[in-house]
């Protein structure tokens, strides 16, 4: 059975637990979905595009590293291009270092940063752009 298609919601960390989970919810609740991950949850993300398609909805894989501006740019892009602008976005994508925060070194802290705040923003800023042309801004 085919589900009929009432949204986008783009996750990022969607080959992640909670942003697996979301996708499930929001497939079965007619949302075409877009997973936006790592190159290296590629198979698990993949998988999770077949199941969703099994069960009648829509869904795609995006790579990008979310710390990279240009990679965010370009996933946002192609995910648009696949299924519209979304209607909902979840950024379920973050990091964690299980080190005392006394005990983090320079690079650990700044790969922190770069995916869970700067990372974060760069997702915020883009979703906003293309939600914005549902209506009629200027994106």
């Amino acid at each position: 059975m085919q589900i009929a298609v009432t949204g986008h919601c783009l996750i990022t960390g969607g080959a992640g637990a909670m942003g697996a989970a979301t996708a499930r919810l929001a497939a079965r609740n007619g949302y075409a979905v877009s997973l936006v991950s790592l190159e290296a949850e590629r198979a698990s993300a993949e998988a999770l595009v077949r199941e969703i398609a099994e069960g009648g909805g829509a869904a795609s894989f995006v790579s990008a590293d979310v710390s990279s501006e240009s990679d965010v740019v370009e996933a946002y892009r192609t995910a648009a291009e696949t299924f519209g602008p979304p209607t909902g976005v979840l950024h379920a994508a973050g990091t964690f270092v299980g080190d005392m925060v006394r005990d983090l070194n320079f690079e650990a802290i700044s790969r922190l940063l770069a995916v869970n705040v700067t990372g974060l923003m760069i997702c915020c800023r883009e979703a906003a752009r293309l939600m914005s042309t549902r209506s009629g801004g200027p994106g």
